[in-house]
């Protein structure tokens, strides 16, 4: 774990976090298949991990909070959409 203390916004209101260590293999990729027949294709790129410090869920287990950039590539529209009209 890392030992960065950060204060950062939870459910309203400004709480001590834990900078955590992480190792990642790469973006995180999914793709969508809309019922118009569009795809979407969103890479989600993990930034930072958060431990929060003084808040646990109800089973006692901690709460993380992840702050990352997420981006978003429409790759295919059905031509009904991209026609004039």
């Amino acid at each position: 774990m890392g030992s960065e203390l950060v204060k950062i916004p939870f459910e309203g209101e400004t709480v001590d976090a834990e900078d955590v260590t992480f190792d990642a293999s790469g973006p995180m990729q999914c793709s969508f298949r809309l019922a118009d027949g569009t795809t979407i294709n969103l890479e989600h790129a993990i930034k930072k991990i958060y431990r929060l410090c003084d808040k646990k869920k109800e089973d006692g287990s901690p709460i993380y909070m992840l702050m990352g950039q997420t981006a978003i590539a429409i790759v295919k529209t059905p031509d009904q959409t991209n026609a004039k009209g």
